[in-house]
């Protein structure tokens, strides 16, 4: 078998490779299935694997910020559940074909797993977004890297 280092195979390739197994292992669906989500400041987002928002609830706390910083707090904690959902994502590649398809997945993507179980510590805060009270466009996709 081949070393990471010299797989060759692009991260479309193998997520053709993952879609092609059989339906009895239900890693396609799984993967579908996940949802990364986080949460801070009155604010809990939940994105798919592809980092698009499926679920948004905020608190009055939320409101409270005013719209710039709502929609810059979104934007990062979209990121934040994106990150997370990858992370699910590469678990259940590992659970299913092997360490190995899964670093080589997690290494083109520049996801990190965990080796241990770790308490979550308080997610980092970016500055608020600087948008103009008056113009949004700035903000065109909730699912932005940090």
């Amino acid at each position: 078998m081949t070393s990471p280092e010299d797989d060759g195979r692009s991260v479309d390739e193998l997520i053709e490779l993952a879609e092609a197994l059989p339906e009895s292992a239900g890693l396609s669906a799984g993967l579908a299935a996940l949802r990364g989500t986080a949460a801070d400041r009155g604010i809990a987002v939940s994105v798919n694997l592809a980092g698009m928002l499926v679920g948004l609830e905020l608190e009055d706390e939320a409101l409270a910020l005013g719209a710039p910083a709502l929609a810059g707090e979104i934007a990062r904690l979209s990121a934040e559940a994106a990150a997370n959902a990858l992370r699910e994502g590469i678990v259940a590649i590992a659970a299913v074909c092997g360490e190995e398809l899964a670093a080589v997945i997690g290494d083109q993507l520049g996801i990190q797993r965990e080796t241990t179980p770790a308490e979550p510590g308080p997610a980092p805060r970016r500055p608020a977004s600087t948008v103009d009270e008056g113009d949004f466009g700035e903000v065109q996709s909730w699912a932005v890297s940090p």
